[in-house]
């Protein structure tokens, strides 16, 4: 990995307050590095939250399939960071009994397989 340019800003932030106070409501209760990089610029940090508070929360999806789709984007994107946080909402939604990234990578590449075949079927037809 790289070194990053930018620091974390740290964990204990407390400004912007109603800003930091919704993330890590939405986040229960603590920053994952993330969030810690977005907050250098409160535009983008709100943004994000709103973003992804609403695919969390508001929309009409099984939760268990929006997981898997988001794990399957994570996949595709190369965003390794995300199987630190996926096991958790996975487990909540009841895809995972276990929190183990082992089984995020697995149903991430079982999903990433799935698109694939269903990219190949559509350029078929």
């Amino acid at each position: 990995m790289s070194e990053r340019l930018i620091p974390y800003q740290p964990m204990d932030l407390a400004e912007p307050a109603e800003l930091v106070a919704a993330i890590r409501q939405r986040r229960g209760g603590q920053f994952i590095n993330l969030d810690r990089m977005l907050l250098h610029s409160t535009p983008i940090a709100e943004g994000w939250n709103h973003f992804v508070g609403e695919i969390r929360n508001n929309l009409s999806l099984d939760p268990k399939l929006r997981e898997l789709a988001m794990c399957g984007v994570a996949v595709l994107n190369g965003a390794e960071y995300e199987f630190f946080i996926m096991p958790l909402h996975l487990s909540r939604q009841g895809v995972l009994k276990s929190r183990s990234r082992h089984y995020v990578k697995l149903v991430s590449l079982v999903s990433q397989r799935i698109y694939s075949l269903q990219l190949k079927m559509m350029r078929q037809s």
